[in-house]
């Protein structure tokens, strides 16, 4: 955001960046709810040893803690936050027109728009953040 804007005065551009990164961070959060059984899946499937066992447990913890690792940098991201804090204020200002959203209404608000994923899965840093869907 440009420090010399006021900050109750966002131009259309920075509000639809602004709803574009609230909508990723809201398909990663819903992803991650996939996170522990993924994660203890290797655990229900038979193995040849309790080296494979433990191998493929080890790899999808490892690919569990990558994936909050991720979610949580790409939440404390400036942007993120600067997004976060202005729909609450917006909120806060007026609840006119703010209804309770239903995911059943909308079959495919979760997925993520092919034009956007590579300007919105980018922390402000430019590194890509990547989170695996669910199974």
């Amino acid at each position: 955001m440009d420090p010399n804007t006021n900050e109750d005065e966002w131009s259309d551009e920075q509000l639809g960046a602004a709803l574009k990164r609230l909508d990723e961070m809201h398909r990663q959060l819903r992803a991650l709810r996939t996170t522990i059984p993924r994660m203890i899946k290797p655990l229900t499937a038979p193995h040849d040893s309790p080296e494979e066992l433990f191998r493929d447990f080890a790899r999808a913890a490892e690919t569990a803690v990558g994936e909050v690792k991720a979610f949580r940098r790409f939440r404390n991201d400036e942007k993120s936050r600067q997004a976060l804090e202005r729909a609450v204020a917006s909120s806060k200002e007026s609840r006119e027109g703010i209804t309770p959203w239903k995911a059943t209404e909308h079959p495919n608000a979760f997925d993520p728009p092919e034009d956007e994923i590579s300007d919105v899965v980018k922390d402000s840093e430019g590194a890509a953040i990547n989170i695996q869907k669910g199974p």
